[in-house]
């Protein structure tokens, strides 16, 4: 930051806009200064993080839907000594299904985030260029 003589004298800088900052200057858990960290919060917006979710959790019922003939029918019953069921398979398996594109969601946003931070971080910032004529 310009007044602070604490970022003036400091050897960390931000990987993005390479300018000085000390650690009052820096934000919490990154490892850029404040004005880029906000502009990556703000760039997230853009990134339409609901659509990457229902992406990553249509792909387990993508698989279930390729699989469904192997899969036990809605008749049968299950069950037995100790048996951790709802006693009907077919419900077994919908059920993990869910449990699994829920995660698959997830991991698909974080994923998004990743490649989006990634690229935030390495990209060059717009910068006035001396030009001869």
């Amino acid at each position: 930051m310009p007044g602070c003589t604490s970022c003036r004298t400091s050897t960390v800088t931000c990987p993005r806009c390479a300018k000085s900052i000390c650690a009052d200057h820096m934000a919490a858990y990154r490892d850029e200064c404040l004005d880029c960290a906000i502009a990556y919060y703000d760039s997230l917006e853009d990134l339409h993080l609901n659509v990457w979710f229902m992406l990553g959790a249509l792909q387990p019922w993508a698989f279930y839907a390729a699989i469904y003939s192997h899969l036990p029918i809605w008749s049968e019953r299950s069950g037995g000594f100790r048996a951790i069921t709802t006693g009907l398979p077919a419900l077994d398996v919908v059920i993990m299904f869910a449990v699994m594109s829920w995660f698959a969601g997830k991991a698909m946003v974080a994923l998004r985030k990743w490649l989006h931070q990634r690229s935030f971080v390495t990209r060059q910032l717009a910068r006035a260029r001396l030009v001869r004529y």
